[in-house]
């Protein structure tokens, strides 16, 4: 590394500091503070803020040298005990943007000689903050216990008495402990003054941070402790170019930054969702005659490929994230999209694969197969600058009446298509609710990530109805317009 923010003349300013822990030797030495320790660490934070953006929009990389997010190396003496006037360390806190009056989750790193980490939480949260946290703890303690056995975590009180609590409020015994020592440890876990994980130890003087990306550490370890990802589940009934118009906004809307991370995860109606490509092909006005007479609306999708179906036996979803460089990223989303959906159906006994099935309906290497022979998830992405979208259509069921509607479709745009390459879940394991795919799905990104439910706002709903008519199938033409003007 080149540059690097951390380094051995680092350690050994803050030990002689602490050795010469006086304002006398401070100001002779603060030319050294500033470039051994204050600006490296500045350049640290300003390079950080964009791959900060990639866990969350919410978090704040601020550089300035005071006020931002370097702590002040003077301490306050004013109520301690030790009366010397400066740290003997370096800190860095990255804050989410709600938390400069009321404690919220954020990021640290602590530089000490002998003492480096990293941690990520709440610290000191105020009441109703932390009766939230307590309350999701005590309500899903094999979600929490899935976090602390993934991460090295340091809490403000013992494992044991959380889940002890945990076990309490269930109804579960606790063992070892008589009811009155019960109460005693669940007063003790709600006294928590916050939650947080960390890596201590896990760096080495002069080395940058676990997990650095060109010198920069990207914390996702302890992203499920901050980054919230917001689900929407609304979905359009009978009005398939709404349903992408609200995709749509929703993308721009994270784009100017109004909106939060966001994952539409829904049961759509029954749509076939032609790109702009498809709209330009010979035969695409039959095309249209055929999803409509099979009882199919018909909208322009938001990503491009050909033509993919939705109905009522699919689960669709589109991820909706801000991104610096989002044409940068287009492969990693596609990876790690179809990996997460492979995931979700491996759990329910699916042989799901990631890869591309010859003959199957807009193909593609990132859709997701059962045996590699039949395909059963299609995905697409739409950028704009500052954002991306992932979406697509896990077909869970009705794979005849997907191959009765797709074969005259492909057959009116010219477009090759084998049928027999069209499954579904049910066809690997039986018939299975949409709502249990769905389940699958979560449980896999709440492993990585804190999910809150969600829904559109009514200026987000506004949007998605004005620009509803630029997303019909027979439109085209005014969403040429639209588009160049």
């Amino acid at each position: 590394m080149p540059n690097p923010y951390i380094t051995p003349h680092t350690f050994r300013f803050l030990r002689e500091l602490a050795a010469h822990n006086d304002r006398a030797w401070f100001q002779a030495h603060k030319q050294r503070y500033q470039d051994e320790v204050r600006d490296p660490l500045l350049r640290l934070v300003a390079d950080f803020a964009p791959k900060l953006r990639q866990v969350s929009k919410n978090l704040v990389a601020d550089p300035r040298p005071l006020g931002g997010s370097l702590f002040r190396i003077h301490r306050d003496t004013r109520f301690a005990k030790d009366k010397s006037p400066y740290k003997t360390h370096a800190a860095l806190a990255f804050r989410h943007a709600d938390g400069k009056d009321l404690p919220a989750p954020g990021f640290y790193l602590h530089v000490e000689p002998g003492n480096v980490f990293m941690a990520a939480g709440m610290w000191h949260g105020q009441p109703e903050a932390l009766k939230q946290i307590r309350d999701a703890i005590v309500a899903q303690p094999a979600r929490w216990r899935r976090v602390r056995a993934s991460r090295s975590a340091a809490l403000d009180d013992s494992d044991d008495d959380l889940a002890r609590a945990a076990r309490l409020r269930s109804g579960a015994p606790v063992p070892g402990r008589p009811p009155a020592q019960e109460l005693h440890v669940e007063r003790r876990v709600h006294r928590r003054a916050g939650v947080r994980s960390g890596s201590p130890g896990a760096l080495r003087e002069g080395l940058p941070p676990e997990g650095a990306a060109d010198g920069v550490p990207v914390p996702r370890r302890g992203a499920p402790l901050v980054a919230r990802l917001q689900v929407v589940a609304r979905a359009f009934e009978g009005r398939g170019a709404l349903d992408t118009a609200a995709s749509r906004a929703l993308l721009e809307a994270v784009a100017r930054g109004e909106r939060p991370e966001t994952l539409r995860l829904y049961r759509p109606d029954d749509v076939v969702a032609f790109s702009t490509t498809d709209a330009h092909r010979d035969g695409f006005a039959a095309a249209l005659r055929a999803a409509r007479g099979a009882g199919f609306d018909a909208a322009l999708r938001l990503a491009g490929g050909t033509a993919a179906l939705f109905q009522r036996e699919t689960l669709a979803f589109g991820w909706c994230r801000a991104e610096p460089d989002p044409r940068a990223g287009i492969r990693a989303r596609f990876e790690a999209m179809s990996a997460l959906v492979a995931r979700a159906l491996r759990r329910l006994g699916v042989d799901a694969r990631v890869g591309e099935v010859p003959g199957a309906w807009c193909p593609g290497d990132s859709s997701v197969n059962a045996g590699g022979r039949r395909k059963l998830m299609g995905v697409g992405q739409r950028v704009v600058r500052g954002a991306a979208w992932t979406g697509g259509v896990i077909m869970v069921g009705g794979s005849a009446r997907s191959r009765a509607v797709l074969a005259p479709v492909y057959a009116a745009l010219g477009l090759a298509y084998d049928p027999a390459t069209t499954g579904s879940v049910a066809d690997e394991i039986g018939e299975v609710p949409v709502e249990v795919v769905r389940d699958a799905l979560l449980a896999e990104i709440a492993a990585e990530r804190e999910i809150t439910a969600a829904d559109f706002d009514d200026a987000l709903l506004a949007e998605a109805a004005r620009i509803e008519p630029l997303q019909r199938a027979d439109a085209q033409p005014d969403r040429d317009a639209a588009q160049r003007g």
